[in-house]
């Protein structure tokens, strides 16, 4: 991350716009930011900050009390470069009516490098978390390790362990080491598990398969081929034949057409004959046009001339009338000029006068109007000056009674206020008093800590010395397992070429594998497509046996119909011979055959009604059956229908899937030749079991001399681990020793701390009571805020008081200047009544002069008026006259036209005699009778085209049909086929086609049957392959997915990270402090100072002075800033620190420098505020901060190069 610029106005100290141009300001790699002390240098930190995550860390809540108070808006602009990117965030804030701060808007945008900008952001939360993912840092991170502001500087330093640990996690983005790293392998593990079912799965749906059913298969199939073969060639002749049959049928179609077209054409040839004869009559008739044209056109024109004269004399009648009546008015109008126009001029004359006196008088009305309305708003202003007036005099009142009652007020906080000096001495003692107490509290905490450490550093140091001895026990029980190893037969490399031996036979059949894969797809395609079109056939031979069952059905019912039809016709004739025999009469003929003798049988039966109604009934119910049958069978035969034309389409799709599946046969077989002899007729199974078994072998060999390979180096490292944990144990045990001796020295410090503490404690206690006397210390607390609550009243009632002063010195500089203006203004009110009666009297003697002409009236109206009237008269008086001369002359032009158009007329009937003669001679040389005749005979152009052109068409029509006839007959060449014969052969083809596509399904369920055998029996080897490996998998993924649980890895990595941080922090530090003092890594992640000239004495950080605590702050600070990669991509290229440089003498201030202004080399920016003015001098290139002015401008930036 590199600044750029930076925009502030309105925050805290600063008004007015300030700019800075970091590009330019940190040329040299490191810059200082100066000013006196609250000039607002650290505010420009708190810019930055504010701008990029909305927050300043001194500000209450993060932004209360940021926006100057003498502004209403703060704006903060801050352009950065990350990764070859700029970007631009900018913030507003705006204050509320109840005071509080709000934030108006805000914006992040983007920048490429053309220029072309962005926005990426523009809602706060948006923003602020589009900010942490360009930087990958929080606000928090932010101002511990980049921007460091007062207060912050050393808070990495004393950072807990967890929490130092979580900021570099954010820090270094070791996120992806965590949850994610462990979601990928939890992900991988239920996909591996989800695999491993469905294989299993596989494996119970595959059947039988063994190599007798297979050969079985294929001597079934072979068979079938054959049959196949030889139906196919029968449909071939068939086909051959239809085609031949197919051109007969059309050639007879196509002449029993020309023959229907030759007898239309017959029929209308009378009609063409009658349009021959029109034609030539008009012909005729075209050629007398001219002559009767110009009959037409004379008769015309005859007829035209006629009406136009009949039109003309009747516009010379209107004309005539026009002018007697024009010369009437012309006489009225000079009349009535002669009567009136001569008095009106008169008058004109007078009212010429009038005018000017009329201007007169309304010049003096508009003045008198203007002397009014001054007089009006001279008054209203006086009023107001006097009610003015009045309110100063009453506010003048209350001020003074202000002011004496502040007089007062000061006067008794003035008496407490000079009694106040013993009550500071006593809270100063108190004060002392309290601070004394709480070191004393705070080293007796420590020493309790210090004793707590001793006895754990005693506990650690037993168990490290159990552990030493541990150890070295494993350490020896290792060191002896080494020889025992086996040896292998062969070596790594001799496996590795018979491996790549092996691979070569692989590749060879890959080709040949991946072709009958091909292979086998296509026949799957054709054995599903097969197994539909059985199942189809199966359906349809179903619905077929279901039809022959509601058949045999049907038959039964009308059977059981005729029997009990029957059965009744039988049971009718029993029931009436029965009645008969009853009928007969001993000694009388029977009335069917006449015997006189009845013999009646020994028995019968007697035939009741009920027996007759059973069967009737039985018989509806067995007729209504029937019926429900015959619907039924309809149905289905509907059904059957249907799945018939289904197969049909299957049966097309067969045969496309069997040229495919050939294709793909004589390819495998092109790839099979490419293989050596001996391999060429074994399957890809046996090839893949063969090398499978060696692959097999080897890995097997490769296994074992890899395991032990592994076990001796899992040994060796077991050796390695012991003895670096004997060094490690080693070490901590004389760390612990190292920390007892520093622990005891501690105490014994601490201890001595404490009794001086105790003893200065006594002394601030007897100091307070010398002071204080019997008072506590809450009442010297009460009574010293008392005081300070006096002073502060005491101050505001003075200003309060001046304030007043000033206000009475205004009230009475006001009220004289309004007594002024009160007397200026009544004497403007008195001049302007005497010229108000001036104008007045002037204005009543004009106006009795123009009354006396106009009656009232406006001079100028009445004037305009009698204008109007006298130019009406004389304007119509002129145009009357000019009328009368117009109407005579048009009637003299007209009379003109009427005697022209009578002499036209009649050579008109002159010429019409000639034409009608010359057309009658020449009709009669052309043999027309009449004159209707000849127009009938007569045509356009275009009807005689027309006739012309079907004539035309006829004609070519029958010659070309009676050609077209003759050829067909010639190409039929005596062949017919009749009806009978065409529907035998067609049914003959259908047979012989269906034979074809029984075989066809037959030779493709053979085909389906053999490719499942086929791929069962391959499959069940890649199965049993594929369970193994995702076992293997499964059992690997499980074992990370144990060691990856919780944030252990993360937190190894921030540990590791951290040693990092402090192995470059120390040797900072070496180089700050001539190597006096290095940091390390205590075992709970805290961070520990090692006194290298004092032996390698190691102590706690919190030992160390102000000047030393700056240093090691300094050290982290740059160490840390220098690893940062913004979002694990970014280095950072700025550093800014705020505190610390006036711990430090002139020696040390030379060193930091010389140190930051190395990182430049490094590329790296440093920015440092502060006032100590050896620092200033030091720094080339300098940001001046000017303070605000006291109620005027606010704070000002400029820079300063030395």
């Amino acid at each position: 991350m590199k600044p750029l610029h930076l925009k502030i106005a309105g925050l805290n100290s600063f008004r007015e716009e300030q700019e800075v141009d970091f590009s330019d300001l940190g040329q040299t790699g490191v810059f200082g930011i100066f000013g006196p002390t609250g000039s607002g240098k650290s505010t420009v930190l708190d810019a930055v900050t504010l701008a990029l995550y909305g927050k300043v860390e001194r500000a209450k809540g993060g932004t209360q009390g940021i926006i100057n108070q003498n502004e209403d808006r703060l704006y903060v602009h801050f352009s950065f470069q990350v990764g070859g990117k700029k970007y631009i965030a900018e913030r507003t804030y705006k204050r509320g009516n109840d005071g509080s701060i709000n934030q108006y808007s805000c914006r992040l945008r983007e920048s490429d490098d053309l220029g072309n900008e962005s926005v990426i952001a523009e809602k706060k939360r948006e923003m602020d978390e589009k900010v942490q993912e360009v930087l990958g840092l929080t606000v928090d991170d932010f101002t511990r390790a980049v921007v460091l502001p007062q207060g912050k500087f050393q808070e990495f330093l004393t950072l807990q362990g967890a929490d130092r640990r979580k900021m570099l996690q954010r820090i270094f983005a070791l996120e992806k080491y965590g949850e994610q790293l462990v979601k990928k392998i939890r992900d991988k593990v239920n996909l591996s598990q989800h695999q491993l079912e469905v294989a299993n799965q596989k494996k119970e749906v595959l059947g039988d398969a063994s190599l007798a059913v297979i050969q079985k298969a294929q001597k079934a199939l072979k068979e079938k081929e054959k049959r196949l073969l030889l139906v196919e060639g029968q449909v071939a002749s068939l086909n051959r034949q239809w085609e031949e049959y197919k051109e007969i049928r059309q050639l007879t179609r196509e002449l029993n057409d020309f023959t229907t077209n030759l007898s239309k054409l017959a029929i209308r040839e009378p009609l063409i004959k009658e349009k021959e004869e029109k034609l030539e009559l008009a012909h005729k008739a075209e050629y007398l046009r001219p002559y009767l044209k110009q009959v037409t056109s004379g008769e015309l024109a005859l007829e035209n001339k006629g009406s136009e004269l009949t039109k003309q004399q009747a516009e010379l009648e209107t004309i005539k009338n026009h002018c007697d009546q024009v010369q009437s008015e012309y006489q009225s109008w000079e009349n009535k000029y002669s009567a009136e126009g001569k008095a009106l001029e008169n008058r004109l004359i007078k009212l010429e006068a009038l005018v000017e006196d009329e201007e007169k008088r309304d010049e003096y009305l508009r003045k008198l109007g203007e002397l009014r309305n001054s007089y009006r708003q001279i008054d209203e202003e006086v009023k107001v000056i006097k009610a003015e007036k009045i309110r100063l005099e009453a506010l003048k009142q209350h001020k003074e009674a202000e002011k004496n009652d502040l007089e007062q007020k000061i006067k008794e906080k003035d008496e407490i206020i000079i009694n106040g000096e013993e009550i500071e001495k006593q809270k100063e003692a108190l004060q002392e008093l309290l601070e004394a107490k709480k070191r004393f509290q705070e080293v007796e905490i420590e020493l309790k800590e210090l004793d707590k450490k001793a006895q754990k550093a005693k506990e650690q140091k037993t168990e490290l010395l159990e552990q030493l001895l541990g150890c070295e026990k494993n350490l020896k029980y290792t060191k002896e397992q080494l020889p025992s190893l086996p040896e292998a037969d062969l070596t790594l490399q001799e496996i590795y070429q018979k491996q790549t031996q092996l691979q070569s036979f692989v590749n060879a059949i890959d080709n040949i594998t991946e072709g009958e894969e091909n292979l086998l797809t296509k026949e799957k395609d054709v054995q599903e497509n097969r197994l539909l079109l059985l199942e189809q056939e199966k359906l349809l031979k179903e619905q077929i046996q279901v039809l022959d069952n509601l058949t045999f059905t049907k038959k039964e019912i009308m059977e059981v119909i005729a029997l009990l039809e029957e059965e009744e016709r039988q049971l009718d004739k029993k029931s009436y011979a029965f009645s008969l025999r009853e009928s007969l009469v001993q000694g009388e003929p029977c009335p069917v055959c006449g015997s006189l003798e009845h013999s009646v049988p020994a028995s019968h039966e007697l035939i009741s009604g009920e027996v007759l109604k059973n069967i009737s009934a039985d018989l509806l119910v067995k007729k209504q059956k029937l019926m429900m049958l015959e619907e039924e069978q309809q149905k289905e035969s509907k059904k059957q229908a249907d799945i018939q034309a289904y197969a049909n389409m299957l049966g097309v799709k067969d045969g496309e899937l069997a040229i495919a599946l050939e294709s793909l046969r004589i390819k495998s077989d092109e790839l099979r030749s490419k293989l050596p002899e001996e391999w060429r007729l074994l399957e890809t199974k046996a090839l893949a079991s063969l090398i499978e078994m060696e692959v097999k072998r080897l890995q097997e060999r490769q296994a074992l001399l890899e395991d032990r390979e592994k076990a001796k180096e899992k040994l060796t490292q077991e050796i390695q681990g012991h003895e670096a944990e004997l060094n490690d144990l080693r070490q901590k045990l004389s760390g612990i020793e190292a920390e007892v001796r520093v622990v005891i020295a501690g105490q014994e410090n601490m201890q001595a701390k404490l009794d001086n503490f105790q003893e200065l404690l006594k002394l601030k206690e007897d100091h307070f009571k010398t002071l204080a006397g019997t008072k506590t210390g809450e009442e010297v607390d009460r009574l010293f805020a008392v005081l300070k609550s006096s002073r502060i009243e005491m101050q505001k009632l003075q200003q309060g008081k001046n304030s007043i002063l000033k206000e009475l010195e205004l009230l009475t500089s006001s009220l004289g200047s309004e007594e002024k203006k009160d007397l200026v203004q009544e004497q403007k009110l008195k001049l302007l009544e005497n010229d108000g009666k001036t104008y007045r009297h002037l204005v009543d003697e004009l106006t009795l002069r123009i009354n006396q002409v106009t009656g009232g009236e406006k001079v100028q109206e009445v004037k305009t008026k009698s204008e109007a009237e006298l130019n009406k008269i004389i304007t119509s008086l002129n145009n009357s006259k000019e009328v009368l001369e117009r109407a005579k002359n048009t009637l003299e032009e007209k009379s003109k036209k009427v005697h022209f158009i009578f002499q036209e007329i009649l050579n008109l009937k002159n010429d019409l005699v000639k034409y009608q003669e010359g057309l009658q001679e020449k009709m009669a040389e052309c043999q027309f009778i009449s004159l209707g005749q000849l127009a009938d005979a007569l045509c356009t152009e275009k009807e005689k085209q027309e006739l012309a052109e079907e004539i035309k068409v006829h004609r070519d029509e029958k010659l070309l049909a009676q050609e077209q006839k003759n050829g067909l007959v010639k190409r039929l060449a005596n062949r017919s086929l009749s009806e009978e014969e065409w529907t035998g052969f067609q049914e003959q083809k259908a047979q012989v086609e269906e034979e074809q596509k029984k075989e066809q399904e037959e030779l493709f369920s053979l085909k389906h049957q053999l490719a499942n055998l086929e791929e069962k029996h391959q499959h069940w080897g890649q199965l049993e392959k594929e369970v193994k490996v995702l076992t293997n998998l499964l059992d690997q993924l499980s074992r990370l997915d144990k060691l990856f649980k919780g944030n252990t890895f993360v937190e190894f990595i921030a540990e590791e990270q951290l040693m990092n941080v402090a192995i470059d922090a120390s040797h900072r530090l070496g180089e700050l402090t001539s190597y006096r003092y290095a940091l390390e890594v205590d075992s709970e992640g805290g961070f520990i100072i090692r006194d290298d000239a004092n032996g390698g004495l190691r102590r706690p950080v919190a030992t160390l002075s102000g000047g030393e605590t700056f240093l090691t702050s300094l050290a982290l600070a740059l160490a840390l800033s220098s690893q940062i990669q913004l979002r694990g991509k970014y280095p950072l290229e700025f550093f800014f620190l705020d505190e610390g440089f006036g711990t430090l003498d002139n020696h040390l201030l030379e060193t930091v420098m010389n140190s930051l202004e190395r990182l430049h080399i490094e590329k790296m920016t440093i920015g440092i505020i502060s006032h100590v003015p050896e620092l200033k001098a030091r720094i080339p290139r300098s940001l001046i901060v000017e303070p605000a002015e006291k109620g005027g401008r606010g704070t000002r930036l400029r820079l300063e190069v030395q």
